[in-house]
């Protein structure tokens, strides 16, 4: 599942330069049956997570569509 602290808590230098990819990972990894406990917290995180949650969904969407 995927690490909502290490989301909130990071800085916005290590969520850039590291944190990112760490959670882009774990979005890869979640199970069909994960994505609606996922969708769940993502809706209950403070605005500043969901901003980068969306970033990391985003920067996946456009490997994909590369």
């Amino acid at each position: 599942m995927v690490d909502f602290e290490s989301i909130a808590r990071s800085s916005t230098d290590i969520w850039y330069d590291h944190e990112c990819m760490v959670i882009q990972a774990q979005v890869e990894r979640l199970s069909p049956n994960e994505w609606e406990e996922f969708e769940r917290k993502c809706l209950a995180a403070p605005a500043a997570s969901q901003e980068r949650l969306a970033y990391v969904l985003g920067v996946k969407c456009q490997q994909v569509l590369s």
